[in-house]
């Protein structure tokens, strides 16, 4: 309980005194540059792959003429840091044993490049004059899109419609997270109502105006979380359990959460016949999932060989079956992924993949325990959220979701680091 309530920093954590932000009329132009991809990176985190990849490729450049000053901030020593690198090390290992130098092997590996990337960004942020170039850019762009999700609900067009429903998985965890992190941030800021109405925004676009089940997911576990943090420690129990309960009241007056729980618990049970509904696909990819498991307990299928060993199963289902066979649809032949991190991990790579992935997790929390109280309720609550989102989709190997969990971890730690380089 003590990772949701916050505690002192550890006695023997010795630290030397934090600089404030840089004043900007003294900023270099690597500053300058340096801000500008980080502004780039958190304006486009919650919502755009090109925006994220152009902001990388600049971060990329600009860390040419910086390495000395990462090299000398070391942040693969980070534990979270160590721990994802030690993941990604494994999965690139098992991708080539199982498969070799593939073109899908690649393609797997890159999947997960958010775990090498998080250490650069995490000693970019230490190195940026100002981190708040960053998390207020993240906020902005976050602004930007539940905006535009208010445009789709009120004047429904196709294309945008599309284009929304291709990132409800993503925009639901952005949301979830943005609406966390300016809860407690408000606990400290000079005004914190207008944090908290600004989080009150991002939660009730995605109850209203999005439909992403994950996000609402995320969202109740996050509201118990901040309940928790922000009561004394008499009413954390109380608070910790009756405000969620006040949000899926909320959430039950909203046309698109109703809409959602209805389509889950009409297919959520499997009847042997093709159902191509969201929550139909995932009980065929669970059916399928389970069958590897036991077919492959040990060492996996292969992180690239997933999709593979997916579809055979199913031509093995209908082998008796040709012509039920032909009529399937394309998503139930074959999936990439089984929509939950921690089966991808299982599947993939086997037993020791999916112990890294939760030994990284659980070194996330620990870290929490050490750091302070602002900077320990969100990477506690923004940890716990990954993790429940896991359960339901494949987030570390989905790009937009891993890229913007692994940022704000990146984001946390630096505030968190013992020194600002000269």
């Amino acid at each position: 309980m003590k990772v949701l309530a916050g505690w002192q920093q550890a006695p023997h954590a010795t630290r030397l005194a934090h600089a404030g932000p840089k004043p900007w009329r003294s900023w270099t132009p690597m500053d300058w540059a340096l801000s500008l991809a980080l502004a780039l990176f958190g304006f486009f985190a919650t919502a755009s792959v090109a925006g994220v990849y152009m902001a990388q490729g600049l971060m990329l450049l600009l860390a040419v003429p910086l390495a000395p000053r990462i090299g000398r901030l070391a942040p693969w020593k980070s534990p979270p840091m160590a721990a994802g690198l030690l993941l990604l090390a494994y999965i690139i290992l098992h991708s080539l044993w199982f498969s070799g130098f593939t073109p899908a092997s690649w393609h797997m590996v890159n999947s997960y490049q958010e775990l090498i990337l998080a250490p650069l960004l995490f000693a970019l942020l230490q190195l940026a004059p100002d981190r708040r170039v960053f998390s207020r850019a993240l906020i902005a762009g976050a602004v930007v899109f539940a905006c535009i999700h208010w445009v789709g609900f009120w004047l429904p067009q196709p294309r945008l419609g599309s284009f929304l429903e291709s990132r409800r998985i993503s925009a639901g965890f952005g949301f979830a997270l943005c609406a966390f992190m300016l809860l407690v941030q408000a606990r400290t800021h000079a005004r914190p109502w207008a944090l908290r109405a600004l989080a009150a925004f991002f939660a009730v676009t995605l109850l209203f105006a999005a439909a992403g089940r994950t996000g609402y997911l995320v969202l109740v576990l996050l509201v118990g979380v901040a309940a928790w943090q922000h009561s004394p420690p008499r009413w954390r129990w109380v608070a910790g359990l009756l405000l969620p309960i006040v949000v899926l009241g909320l959430a039950w007056s909203s046309s698109v959460v109703q809409k959602r729980v209805h389509e889950t618990v009409e297919n959520a049970q499997p009847t042997g016949q093709v159902n191509t509904t969201s929550t139909g696909i995932r009980v065929h990819m669970l059916q399928i999932a389970e069958q590897l498991a036991h077919a492959h307990p040990l060492l996996g299928v292969g992180f690239a060989n997933y999709g593979e060993a997916h579809s055979a199963v199913v031509r093995q289902m209908y082998a008796n079956d040709p012509e039920g066979y032909a009529r399937l649809p394309q998503t139930w032949r074959f999936t990439s992924n089984p929509h939950s991190e921690y089966l991808m991990q299982l599947l993939g790579g086997g037993v020791p993949a999916l112990l890294l992935f939760v030994g990284w997790l659980g070194m996330t929390l620990r870290e929490a325990w050490h750091t302070r109280n602002t900077v320990s309720h969100m990477l506690c609550g923004f940890c716990l959220a990954f993790a429940l989102g896991c359960v339901f989709n494949s987030l570390l190997l989905d790009f937009v979701e891993g890229h913007l969990y692994m940022a704000l971890l990146a984001w946390l730690l630096a505030r968190h680091a013992s020194t600002r380089p000269i």
